[in-house]
């Protein structure tokens, strides 16, 4: 079995989240490891004003 999974998360596509880590612990080793990734990108400050953003992911943004 593979020591290390990344796994992609998609912060809007939660519901593949709960499959793509059940596979994970599938294939994982008894010492293995899963790691979540995720990549949120900042709004640009040219369309910043004009764009509508989540309270949630704003918050994400402050951190």
């Amino acid at each position: 079995m593979f020591n290390t999974f990344l796994v992609p998360v998609a912060l809007d596509h939660t519901e593949t989240l709960a499959r793509k880590l059940d596979v994970a612990r599938q294939l994982c080793g008894p010492e293995g490891r899963i790691i979540a990734v995720s990549v949120f990108e900042d709004i640009p400050t040219y369309v910043a004003e004009y764009a509508l953003v989540r309270p949630d992911r704003k918050r994400w943004s402050q951190k």
